[in-house]
């Protein structure tokens, strides 16, 4: 025998290292892997990632990784106004003792991220479009960064590019939708439309 659990319509959860939304879900105790599907949000500190579909695999009891398709958009809140972000067409993120450590994105892989100064200062806005990015994160901040070598990116000075370029087309932020404490799963908001998705010219193909 193993735990089986199936919940549908208006699906909310939390927990103190995560929260999640979507419209159904499917927990199979065997595999110790969890299926959302129908708008999925999962939330993590200050990271958010959204996907048609995401699965997320458990170690221990653990969650350990996810894997997004369909549209994946991963969001780091970085402060009030800038937003570290990843899209492309399939993502994997990876956690270390409950925290984000490690991004994989594939097919169309877009980014935008705030690099920083030794004192923490954002020094400028990184655009970039690649194939393939991997991103490594260490003590909740981006660490490094590893593109395919056709990646076309520009770092520019944050006063000289116009606000709507600090935002990819599929930029999509929902913390009113957020779970932010146990009761709160029993609160529905509404839902936030997602934008439609912007092809890019650049592509593994």
């Amino acid at each position: 025998n193993y735990i089986q659990v199936k919940a549908y319509h208006h699906v909310r959860a939390y927990s103190d290292n995560y929260q999640l939304v979507c419209d159904s879900l499917h927990y199979i105790g065997r595999d110790s892997l969890m299926t959302l599907c129908g708008m999925p949000i999962l939330w993590s500190d200050s990271n958010q990632v959204v996907a048609d579909t995401m699965t997320l695999y458990f170690v221990n009891g653990s969650l350990h990784h996810i894997y997004a398709i369909g549209k994946p958009f991963a969001t780091r809140q970085v402060t009030t106004d800038y937003f570290d972000q990843l899209a492309g067409r399939e993502m994997t993120a990876y956690v270390k003792d409950n925290e984000l450590s490690e991004v994989k994105v594939s097919g169309n892989a877009q980014t935008v991220f705030y690099p920083k100064d030794d004192n923490g200062d954002i020094i400028g806005v990184n655009r970039t479009e690649s194939s393939y990015v991997q991103i490594y994160i260490e003590d909740r901040k981006i660490h490094h960064v590893l593109f395919t070598t056709s990646t076309t990116g520009v770092l520019y000075p944050l006063d000289q590019l116009p606000r709507k370029d600090h935002y990819l087309g599929m930029f999509f932020w929902a913390d009113k939708e957020r779970p932010k404490n146990k009761e709160d799963i029993f609160n529905y908001p509404p839902r936030s439309e997602r934008p439609k998705p912007i092809i890019s010219s650049t592509d593994d193909d």
